[in-house]
């Protein structure tokens, strides 16, 4: 037994009672509603682990089932259920909040277990990552009253604060890489290439330290965007496209209410990674000097080290088709100066990436 409870809304009871026994053969246990007034009745008095309601339901329907877990209990899983051919509602409930959604009819149980798993490990990290930040809070509120009285322990405690930042980004940051079944070493890669281009244009060894802690959250906004579509094999629709696009705003939010350098450094970078130089990128059309250098460095750094690596959609390239590439983009994606400085030694790029891995 899972010991996890799932509440199904939906208004067809044949179909209510087929999913439960599906769920209940999986190990888990389950609460029923027929409509959206008597699931939120429901999920008010049990809270139970997860939430599956049907979209089109009379009185509330799944949207504002979705709205109002939501705003009570966001780390509540929500998975919608839709019928084939309304993929525009079901996007419309994700982004109200929904984590993912489901086609009817069910005919693939791998396919919902496998979605359901997905989505209780997001819930776990998510859960983990709130109790550590409570935790780190406390240990700094508490430790900062000490440091009036004891100034000698003040280089240790921000060796030990910082060292503790940093390790939090590249864990959050290899999270999001391997749910999204990229290489867990990606966001170290980043980090690297974006240090060795900030040393090369020489900015200030202390901002260049804080690029390399910062650059490994640039995809941290992922971590909102459904597995359906992080995942799709085949070419995404413009909509979809969209979704995708949004990664960077929901990084931004995420990170952005932090006064920690690091964190507004991390912000900065998760915003304006796909910022071009020709103000063609997203999602505030930035042009030329206009997006920050930790933008315009991590972007090349990024696109220099998924292109050289492969993904769920393509096969890794060869060094010099990725070299060629990047200096054909120089002046539209990429800031010109940069591209020049960090191919200026190719052999040193090539060493460099190999000693990443």
């Amino acid at each position: 037994m899972t010991n996890k409870t799932i509440l199904i809304i939906d208004d067809e009871p044949k179909f209510r009672d087929n999913l439960a026994d599906w769920l209940e053969d999986m190990g888990y246990q389950t609460l029923q509603a027929g409509d959206g007034e008597e699931g939120l009745e429901l999920f008010r008095q049990n809270r139970p682990d997860m939430v599956l309601a049907d979209l089109n339901m009379p009185g509330i329907d799944g949207f504002g089932v979705v709205e109002a877990v939501t705003r009570e209990a966001p780390e509540t899983p929500i998975l919608v259920i839709s019928g084939i051919g309304v993929l525009e509602d079901a996007i419309r409930a994700v982004r109200l909040g929904a984590w993912d959604f489901l086609t009817k009819p069910l005919q693939d149980l791998s396919l919902l277990e496998h979605t359901l798993g997905k989505a209780f490990e997001r819930s776990m990290l998510l859960g983990i990552n709130r109790l550590y930040r409570e935790h780190l809070e406390e240990e700094v509120a508490k430790r900062t009253e000490k440091l009036r009285l004891l100034n000698d322990e003040l280089l240790r405690l921000n060796t030990e604060i910082s060292d503790t930042q940093r390790e939090l980004l590249y864990t959050l940051g290899d999270v999001v890489e391997t749910r999204s079944h990229e290489t867990a070493n990606h966001v170290r890669r980043v980090a690297r290439l974006s240090y060795f281009l900030a040393e090369r244009i020489n900015m200030d060894a202390d901002e260049a330290k804080l690029l390399r802690q910062a650059s490994p959250m640039h995809d941290v906004g992922k971590i909102g965007i459904p597995d359906s579509i992080l995942n799709k094999p085949s070419t995404l629709t413009p909509t979809e496209c969209e979704i995708i696009k949004t990664h960077t705003t929901i990084g931004y939010e995420i990170l952005k209410h932090s006064e920690r350098p690091i964190m507004k450094a991390a912000a900065i970078v998760a915003r304006q990674h796909h910022e071009f130089w020709n103000g063609a990128g997203y999602p505030d059309g930035l042009s030329g000097e206009r997006i920050h250098i930790y933008g315009r460095i991590t972007s090349v750094a990024d696109v220099f080290d998924a292109l050289t690596h492969s993904r769920v959609y393509r096969k890794a390239w060869k060094h010099d088709r990725a070299v060629e590439y990047l200096q054909s983009q120089a002046g539209r994606m990429f800031d010109p100066e940069l591209i020049r400085i960090f191919f200026a030694d190719l052999n040193q790029v090539v060493a460099l990436m190999a000693s990443l891995g």
